[in-house]
């Protein structure tokens, strides 16, 4: 994973294809499949790839010599202490993978994982996938299978209705992709990796078993706040991510001086009035 750090937090499980092992070819396509970088390095920003952000220093009371505000970076070429008078953290959300029999075999994985595969990497190698989940997030994952011609086993969900709502359950009916509602899983199939899955009834009606080489789990993703967190920014919990987040204003500060969080479900709007006030926080901090 060394090489794919930037999406590190994802869940690929245990069946990373072996196109991965090569860095170059990987840097290349990935930046490929995200024109936005690109732009950046082509107007001279400075883009560290395959790079973790693993702390954030400031001066406080149990550390009064830090001096400018310090940003720890650590990439295959070692660690280093990036100093900064704005950190905006960005970090996105990850998979929310529960457990059950057989997870652990090749073949099962987090829908961010999948279509970091699919759309950045291009190295997705399942030819047969069981959803687990019918979320915003389960049908994007289902749109990019679909759209490489990849075999979609069927969608499995507990309620009786598609969560990511009308339009996407008539594209799903038109598609002529199966959904199992009113079901959960209860294994993976497979001695070296996964060749089925057992659904069973909430109902207690029964169970049937699936045939897949895929298992793709699309229930939930969760923010990644572990930095903010340590950092010590005020924290509260949301109820539409079922998680805790910072704390933030309509311009996305954090309660940290010049430090910015950006919220998982920012609109353009929102984008725009941290630009703004990001841009007026370095103008004081360069007078």
């Amino acid at each position: 994973l060394k090489d794919m750090s930037v999406d590190a937090p994802y869940f690929y499980g245990a069946g990373l294809p072996a196109a991965l092992n090569n860095p170059n070819a990987i840097a290349q396509t990935f930046l490929e499949a995200n024109p936005e970088l690109m732009e950046c390095l082509e107007s001279g920003m400075d883009v560290r790839l395959s790079t973790i952000l693993w702390g954030a220093f400031r001066n406080s009371e149990n550390a009064i010599y830090i001096g400018t505000p310090k940003a720890g970076l650590v990439s295959r070429d070692g660690n280093e202490l990036l100093d900064h008078d704005v950190l905006v953290i960005a970090s996105g959300v990850r998979d929310s993978v529960p457990s059950f029999l057989g997870w652990e075999l090749p073949g099962v994985f987090g829908a961010k994982a999948g279509l970091a595969l699919l759309d950045s990497y291009g190295v997705f190698e399942g030819k047969r996938v069981l959803v687990l989940g019918t979320s915003d997030i389960a049908l994007r994952l289902v749109r990019s299978l679909r759209g490489r011609q990849i075999t979609i086993a069927g969608l499995v969900g507990p309620g009786d209705a598609i969560a990511a709502g009308p339009e996407a359950a008539a594209w799903l009916e038109s598609e002529d992709i199966p959904v199992h509602f009113g079901k959960v899983i209860a294994s993976a199939k497979g001695k070296v990796s996964v060749e089925g899955a057992r659904l069973v009834a909430l109902d207690g009606t029964g169970s049937e078993e699936i045939a897949c080489d895929s298992i793709a789990v699309a229930v939930a993703t969760l923010p990644n706040v572990e930095l903010p967190s340590a950092m010590g920014c005020r924290m509260r919990f949301s109820i539409n991510l079922a998680s805790w987040i910072p704390e933030v204003s309509v311009q996305g500060e954090t309660s940290i001086d010049d430090v910015f969080y950006l919220v998982p479900s920012a609109d353009e709007a929102m984008v725009e009035a941290m630009l703004a006030r990001i841009a007026g926080a370095a103008r004081e901090a360069h007078r």
